[in-house]
């Protein structure tokens, strides 16, 4: 988990519409942004999560995720903006498949500020990305069979 906060950085990015499943009009572009590399050990099903912090400011993150850095354009594989503001901030979560070893790109953008401004917006957040247990009845890849002991 990364507690971190956007007011320190600039905003670089953002993510229109045509560019993400998830957005349905262009946002982040005037918002301050961070950015994390993430690299999975273990190719599955993972949940990232990013909680806004609604002290000190109310906080309206937009989340998106991409195999490139940047562009976001045509390797985005979805963005997560749940809540829009005016509201009480809510959280951004994603649930992907992701392959071990392929490197993709967190990003963790503002939509609105506490006043219900578009875009600018930025705060304190935790980011946090987990991987999922295999469901019931889930393939296990090479596992092999069990067989009773006597």
């Amino acid at each position: 988990m990364v507690d971190a906060i956007t007011h320190t950085v600039t905003p670089d990015y953002g993510v229109d519409a045509a560019e993400c499943a998830g957005v349905s009009t262009s946002q982040g572009h005037a918002s301050p942004d961070a950015v994390y590399a993430f690299t999975p050990s273990e190719s599955g099903t993972y949940d990232v999560l990013v909680e806004p912090s609604k002290l000190p400011t109310l906080y309206d993150p937009l989340l998106y995720v991409a195999t490139t850095c940047p562009p976001v354009a045509g390797t985005c594989l979805g963005a997560s903006d749940e809540v829009p503001l005016p509201s009480t901030g809510g959280n951004e979560l994603l649930t992907l498949t992701l392959t071990a070893g392929a490197t993709v790109y967190v990003f963790v953008d503002g939509t609105y500020d506490k006043n219900g401004s578009a875009e600018g917006a930025s705060g304190n957040y935790k980011l946090s990305i987990t991987k999922r247990p295999l469901r019931r009845g889930a393939s296990c890849g090479g596992a092999r069979p069990a067989s009773p002991r006597a």
